[in-house]
């Protein structure tokens, strides 16, 4: 007896704020997937791009569910806007994207053939991308490096042909499956444009899911420096101490809700750290 194939239904969740060349290609790179994309759903949420963003992307790809975005909710909420919407309609699968990752032909095939292959269902899955030019690893899953720090991290190296087990990963490609969801969730959007990523990875851990960084490379993304720019020792302290303050720094009350969520009892030493490293490191003989 011949078994029917049925393919998944998947939704497709962005955000952008004034990339319009970079959204373009992302979503070009997205619909050119050798994946079978009939019950592909795409919700991009534009918030409030002044650059043509949202008509560029009605004109060239008019089945992408535009929602419109205030101007102030930058990646975490914007996420949040297009997660809520997609999960109202409900869907096996929901692929974070960012819109400046441009995937490689199979990625979405793979991941998904991926995953369906995998024994725990309550499983993420989590895409890794590299540098166009350089080949170098720029994001992906992460895993923890010291045993009494919580928050040292480093990006796990994909293998070339098995899933292997991280702590947490980067928004920029993870595949989620609809039982995940339905244990945890969406995005938290207390968080402004950090961590909700990271924060949802170390939930989905507490609560029993798996996280696993998919073989090989899916596409190509590069590396942002802008939102670690505090850490630059050239720049005079006023300027670390306002520039980690920022919503696309650490941002304070951000980092602190972080912190104190997945730092156990020391939490508020984690959360003070980065402050007292810019002092030190600003201000100390010898430190710069």
């Amino acid at each position: 007896m011949m078994t029917m194939t049925i393919t998944p239904s998947f939704a497709v969740l962005l955000t952008c704020f004034n990339r319009k060349a970079h959204t373009l290609a992302c979503l070009e790179k997205l619909y050119a997937q050798t994946a079978d994309l009939s019950r592909m759903a795409v919700y991009l949420v534009d918030d409030g791009s002044t650059d043509g963003t949202a008509q560029a992307v009605a004109t060239a790809f008019p089945k992408v569910k535009l929602l419109q975005g205030s101007g102030a909710l930058y990646w975490n909420r914007g996420m949040h806007l297009a997660f809520a919407t997609a999960a109202s309609t409900g869907y096996d699968y929901y692929l974070w994207l960012n819109d400046d990752t441009y995937l490689y032909p199979t990625a979405l095939q793979d991941l998904l053939a991926t995953h369906q292959g995998l024994t725990k269902k309550e499983t993420i899955l989590v895409g890794s991308t590299q540098d166009a030019t350089s080949g170098e690893l720029t994001y992906g899953g992460y895993r923890r490096s010291s045993r009494w720090h919580p928050f040292r991290y480093h990006l796990l190296e994909p293998s070339p042909s098995n899933p292997l087990p991280c702590d947490t990963m980067c928004g920029n490609c993870v595949l989620i499956p609809r039982e995940v969801v339905a244990k945890i969730g969406i995005i938290n959007p207390d968080y402004h444009h950090r961590w909700g990523d990271v924060d949802y990875g170390l939930r989905a851990r507490r609560i029993g899911c798996s996280l696993l960084v998919a073989p090989g490379y899916v596409g190509a993304c590069s590396f942002n420096p802008q939102s670690n720019i505090w850490e630059n020792r050239s720049l005079p302290v006023a300027a670390r101490l306002k520039a980690v303050n920022t919503i696309k720094g650490l941002h304070k009350r951000d980092w602190k809700r972080y912190t104190r969520q997945f730092g156990g009892f020391f939490w508020i030493f984690f959360w003070l750290s980065p402050y007292a490293r810019i002092l030190a490191t600003s201000l100390l003989p010898g430190k710069k």
